[in-house]
């Protein structure tokens, strides 16, 4: 944030990855990184009720298998700004993706 001459009001620890999978091993500091459970046309969509800085990235990770593709190549990301008023979205059910259903 130092860049664009903003100072965070707080440190920022780590980030808020909506769509990696990646799992705490039982020793509770090593992670576990497995290909991401989405397909290309899921998306997620937040409202801010305040002003926020937000950085956004497609997950440039080309070292380790976590974009589900076999040449882990780097993909595109699809950003749509709202700049006017958000309707209400009806919270919907907690979407869980059958790998993970069918392990519980």
């Amino acid at each position: 944030m130092t860049d664009i001459h903003k100072e965070p009001p707080q440190p920022i620890f780590a980030s808020f990855n909506i769509f990696m999978n990646i799992a705490v091993l039982e020793d509770g500091r090593n992670l576990n990184t497995k290909p991401t459970l989405c397909q290309p046309s899921d998306y997620v969509t937040l409202c801010s009720e305040m002003d926020c800085y937000v950085a956004l990235s497609a997950c440039p990770q080309d070292i380790v298998p976590i974009h589900g593709r076999p040449d882990m190549k780097p993909q595109d990301i699809e950003i749509l700004i709202l700049d006017e008023s958000f309707p209400e979205i009806p919270i919907r059910q907690t979407w869980v993706p059958e790998q993970i259903k069918t392990n519980r």
